[in-house]
């Protein structure tokens, strides 16, 4: 090396070059399952499978109004204005949120309405509806519903007529009539008629037609002493928007095809993304005007939580170069003997240093990703350890290279370099190889973000310590080369005039001498010296068996936002005007409709709503339910589903009427068929079948790991014969923390 030190940095250059070509397959991944979970664990598995057969496309999007009474007329209709800018806004691509929306058919409550509908499209059926204008609003045909008494026509006819219209749960929906909502009634509303329309024995959605419990929209509710809600400081309104996943999974082929648009963190089309990014910029506008009339305003839109994470990984990058700077200017004076002059500066060597972590790095990083592995917001932290890794190495060796005789000439660099090597090699080879050890043995982990951190970090360790003892040192025998030659430190073709010796022997270092050490050694000998230690470190280890056994173990995603992003913001807003409110669970069945799968999620609903689960579960939202009532009480079926009079055809009709009735609208989106579901027409049959509960707040994740796998215990017994399963983010995290807990 010493004899030839250009072909080690060439050598060094070409082997990070060829590596590089690895960051061609470089990839982000934030998603919690795929971070978290074994890829054959449970929650891995069936994630997998969802994956596959039903990629999740519904966007959620939250804002929160809050002030100290947010039932006030004023701030409702702030709320509608809101709302009425989200549902008009146009994105720079020229995306509406009604080509993003989760769309639902607008099925008016009132006949009339209906009729008028039916009348505009079709002569035909005239004779059909003779007759019916001349009754009244609140007449009804049947105590049951307009979809019982005409299906399958004239009501399918009518019904595929109907407009599409987006979904939400708003508190606006409450002043809304017959699908539509009257910008002169709300901008009229009163204190009272608010208080009368929440405080109603029963609250009906007048866009959806359908009974809801607003209540739920409400924060930190205030009641009189006849328990009738008086006031509020919290309003939630929520819009769903639904991605077309084909869309975005090919965007997203094309993308990772070069780096494009590695930074957002997940699979989103344009569409989704477009209107998202406006929103962003709506609601941010808003909060900040609010704010000026001593009211409050934090949100969250779907790709809120990856944009954060992604602003927290990208916000790191100053911080690395930063570091990389300081480092340098540190680097450069140490390694020069704090001697600033012309010749025996060092700041070459230190930039070769540096380059050799920097090219470490890029190594490191393109080999894992060759290899398939992912980044993740853990591996932030590897800059900074292979920084830390390589100017120790890098101190190591120009110590012993300065403890020997100084060069005379260069014909002793090659003897001289030996002898450094053979002296600090042992020392930074135990320190690299115990380091790739331990990163080794953490990368055998199942869990995946652990396993790609660690195998990160093992080969960038190991990449530091190929290029410090070969693409540094062979830049150091060019810099003693340069030394003796008494060229200038930052320009080396150029001659100093400067009168540097060609010894360093008697410069001072920056570093700590061997005189230091050898007195503090001196001290140790002291008997009282002896005893202070050990009792120090005595306390010390009880100390630490004591913090051991009260080490709490609780892994929260939300920890990797900077506290002061808006989705934390929201995170905090939420968590203290809705304490109670829990992670949202979807229930997935995959498997046709029939009698023993319907008994099997009646034995589920049934265990998941009783008293033994009420302590954690707040409430379940189910089609089944109410599929049930509509049978029995609408089509007549006073017997019920199970009753031996009832055939599993006449269920899969009354399933096909209901998933086209007011009632039963907003489920069909939580069907999967394996042919399209058309009103009047038999049900195809079903592949999938979706349910939603939400927890309660737990304030542990010892709480948490308790509710999941008594949900979980409850599926698989529930006799459903076919995959089922729940599934949300923060089980993926419960999950993890139930394999770590016991460590703890």
């Amino acid at each position: 090396m010493a004899g030839y030190p250009w072909i080690y940095i060439l050598a060094c250059i070409i082997l990070t070059c060829s590596c590089s070509l690895g960051l061609l397959q470089f990839r982000w991944e934030n998603n919690i399952v795929r971070l978290w979970n074994p890829t054959n664990s449970e929650t891995g598995r069936n994630f997998a499978w969802l994956w596959k057969n039903h990629p999740p496309d519904l966007r959620r999007h939250t804002l929160i109004i809050y002030a100290e009474d947010v039932l006030q007329p004023q701030l409702i209709q702030r709320m509608y204005k809101i709302r009425q800018k989200l549902y008009t806004a146009v994105s720079k691509e020229n995306v509406t949120w009604s080509q993003a929306c989760l769309k639902v058919p607008l099925i008016p409550s009132k006949y009339s309405d209906f009729l008028e509908d039916v009348e505009e499209d079709s002569d035909e059926d005239d004779d059909a509806f003779a007759g019916f204008d001349d009754f009244g609003e609140d007449f009804q045909f049947t105590k049951t519903d307009f979809s019982v008494d005409f299906y399958p026509e004239p009501y399918c006819q009518n019904y595929n007529s109907l407009e599409d219209i987006c979904f939400e749960d708003s508190f606006i929906e409450l002043f809304a009539l017959h699908g539509q909502v009257n910008e002169t009634q709300i901008m009229n509303l009163t204190k009272d008629q608010i208080l009368d329309a929440i405080n109603a024995k029963t609250t009906k959605s007048g866009i959806f037609s359908v009974n809801k419990d607003f209540t739920q929209l409400l924060g930190r509710i205030q009641y009189d002493s006849e328990g009738k809600i008086q006031g509020a400081q919290a309003l939630k309104m929520k819009l769903y928007g639904k991605m077309n996943v084909s869309e975005a999974h090919l965007e997203s082929i094309e993308k990772d095809s070069l780096f494009g648009d590695q930074l957002a963190l997940e699979q989103i089309d344009e569409v989704t993304r477009s209107i998202e990014d406006e929103f962003i910029g709506i609601l941010e506008a808003e909060r900040t005007k609010l704010e000026a009339e001593d009211t409050h305003l934090d949100f969250i839109v779907a790709k809120s939580f990856p944009d954060a994470v992604n602003e927290r990984i990208t916000g790191d990058i100053p911080k690395v170069l930063g570091s990389f700077g300081l480092m340098f200017l540190y680097v450069g004076v140490a390694l020069s003997k704090c001697r600033l002059d012309c010749v025996d500066n060092k700041a070459l060597l230190s930039r070769a240093g540096l380059a050799a972590v920097l090219m470490a790095l890029v190594t490191s990083y393109g080999l894992c990703s060759l290899m398939g592995f992912f980044i993740s917001p853990l591996h932030n932290f590897i800059p900074f350890l292979m920084l830390g890794l390589g100017v120790d190495d890098m101190f190591v060796i120009v110590q012993a290279f300065d403890q020997l005789e100084p060069l005379k000439d260069k014909s002793e660099i090659p003897d001289k370099l030996a002898k450094t090597l053979a002296n600090a090699g042992v020392a930074i080879t135990v320190t690299s190889l115990t380091d790739l050890l331990a990163f080794a043995v953490g990368s055998s982990t199942t869990v995946p973000a652990l396993n790609s951190f660690c195998f990160f970090c093992g080969v960038g360790i190991l990449i530091v310590y190929l290029y410090q003892i070969t693409f540094f040192c062979a830049w150091l025998v060019i810099d003693q080369r340069r030394i003796l030659d008494q060229r200038n430190a930052c320009l080396p073709c150029l001659k100093s005039n400067c009168n540097t010796p060609l010894t360093n022997s008697n410069s001072k270092s920056c570093l700590p001498s061997l005189d230091l050490v050898g007195k503090y050694a001196e001290m140790l000998a002291f008997k009282p010296v002896k005893i202070a230690v050990i009792l120090v470190t005595s306390g010390l280890l009880v100390a630490s068996i004591y913090g051991n056994f009260m080490l709490d173990e609780d892994f929260d995603p939300w920890l990797f936002l900077s506290p002061k992003s808006y989705v934390a913001q929201f995170k905090a807003t939420h968590d203290y005007y809705y304490p109670d409110k829990g992670e949202n669970v979807i229930l997935f069945f995959n498997g046709d409709v029939t009698q023993e799968n319907l008994l099997g999620m009646d034995r589920l609903l049934s265990s998941l709503t009783s008293e033994a689960e009420s302590h954690i579960i707040q409430n379940v939202d189910s089609w089944y339910t109410e599929f049930v009532k509509y049978f029995t009480q609408n089509l007549g079926h006073s017997q019920g589903l199970f009753s031996s009079n009832v055939s599993i055809a006449e269920i899969h009709s009354a399933l096909a009427q209901f998933l086209f009735s007011p009632a039963g609208g907003r489920y069909q989106y939580l069907f999967t068929f394996e042919e399209p579901l058309t009103c009047g027409r038999s049900l195809p049959t079903v592949y999938l079948n979706m349910m939603e509960l939400a927890h309660f707040h737990f304030n542990s994740s010892n709480e948490g790991i308790e509710a999941m796998n008594s949900v979980k215990h409850l599926m698989r017994t529930s006799g459903f014969n076919g995959r089922s399963f729940p599934f949300s983010p923060m089980y993926s995290i419960w999950e993890i923390d139930e394999v770590i807990f016991p460590v703890f």
